[in-house]
């Protein structure tokens, strides 16, 4: 579970980049893969290679084409992930920013923690006092924490969600190729 000070802190266009990185990945797979399927497994379609070397010779680079398919696909799925999660985050961070502001604004201070704590600087002296002594002040801090967490852990759970949709994706065996 991310805390309050790590949901403020991530650099979320990261998952931007590393979704380019991954796009970048499949185009490269792509072109390796035309280039495989014109400079080796083509000469296995031709009439000058034929009989069962050129059988089983197709069917291992056609496992390695598919292969190729795969993979381009899977880095495909991930820059998908990223920039979903991406366009998940970015607004429940501004959530959680938002609360903090709320609390501020309510005269909270609010800690690298989240924990909202009355600021008393900036509070006038007859006030504090007042304050100090208000039997409720720790049920108002709290509400103020219980309102912030609630915006921390929506940014869990779709964090969670992300990590879930990563374990699942994970690559298929498939034949191999040459």
């Amino acid at each position: 579970m991310p805390s309050y000070h790590e949901v403020m802190s991530t650099d979320l266009s990261a998952l931007v980049t590393a979704a380019d990185a991954w796009d970048a990945l499949a185009g490269g797979l792509s072109a390796t893969q035309d280039t495989y399927r014109s400079e080796v497994y083509d000469i296995t379609l031709g009439p000058a290679w034929v009989g069962e070397s050129a059988d089983a010779a197709r069917r291992l680079f056609g496992a390695t084409l598919q292969e190729y398919a795969t993979f381009r696909a899977q880095a495909e799925g991930v820059a998908v992930l990223l920039r979903d999660a991406h366009a998940q985050l970015v607004p429940l961070r501004s959530a959680v920013e938002a609360a903090a502001r709320e609390a501020v604004a309510a005269g909270m201070a609010v800690s690298g923690q989240g924990r909202c704590r009355l600021d008393f600087g900036r509070l006038p002296e007859a006030q504090r006092t007042a304050a100090l002594h208000d039997p409720g002040l720790p049920a108002v801090e709290q509400s103020w924490t219980d309102h912030i967490t609630r915006a921390v852990e929506a940014v869990t759970t779709a964090d969670t969600a992300f990590a879930a949709a990563v374990k699942g994706a994970t690559a298929t065996a498939g034949p191999a190729g040459a």
